[in-house]
């Protein structure tokens, strides 16, 4: 049975907003995440312009994996009419921001799902691709000399110097430097 795609997005960010709880740029997220969704549905399945998508009217249960396992390689897509704003302007996706919407496609359809509104939850087999590991940035010697030098405008007490210095001089974890004891601290050996 064909119903409108936008009456399904509705019922859903109400269902998250009242039982998840979510925070407003969340529900944001989601919704501008299903009516891309919608948007590429519309022009997929009419071949029309995007500029009527909120009338797509659809039978839930002929989306399957590859329509959208299609939608997500749009994504990655950077001259993709779906991602362009006027004249001049591309939206390329991070990784992070398209594991963010395979995410609410995945809660989407297993939302519908659980309605009964779709057969199986198509969503569920797509991955999230990789993400880029951001290298550490760390101080070099200079900077912490410069940073504990007693002549500087920088008012830091004793003990804030020695925790400075214990955390850059041992690679030591936070969370172990938090729990650090004064027991745990060998003096004869230094």
């Amino acid at each position: 049975m064909k119903s409108k795609f936008s009456e399904y997005i509705s019922e859903f960010l109400n269902f998250i907003k009242v039982s998840k709880n979510f925070s407003k740029n969340t529900l944001i997220s989601y919704e501008n995440d299903l009516k891309q969704l919608q948007k590429f549905l519309f022009v997929s399945l009419t071949g029309k312009d995007e500029s009527k998508f909120e009338s797509l009217a659809i039978d839930l249960n002929e989306i399957d994996i590859n329509i959208l396992k299609s939608f997500v390689s749009e994504l990655f897509d950077k001259s993709n009419k779906l991602n362009k704003k006027p004249k001049n302007y591309r939206r390329d996706y991070s990784a992070k921001s398209i594991s963010r919407k395979i995410s609410t496609l995945k809660a989407f359809f297993k939302y519908l799902k659980r309605k009964k509104y779709v057969e199986k939850n198509v969503a569920s087999p797509l991955i999230f691709p990789k993400q880029k590991k951001k290298i550490p940035y760390f101080f070099s010697q200079n900077e912490m000399s410069e940073l504990l030098d007693d002549r500087k405008s920088i008012d830091l007490s004793l003990i804030d110097k020695a925790i400075i210095e214990l955390f850059y001089s041992t690679g030591i974890r936070l969370s172990e430097l938090i729990n650090l004891k004064i027991g745990d601290v060998n003096f004869s050996k230094k």
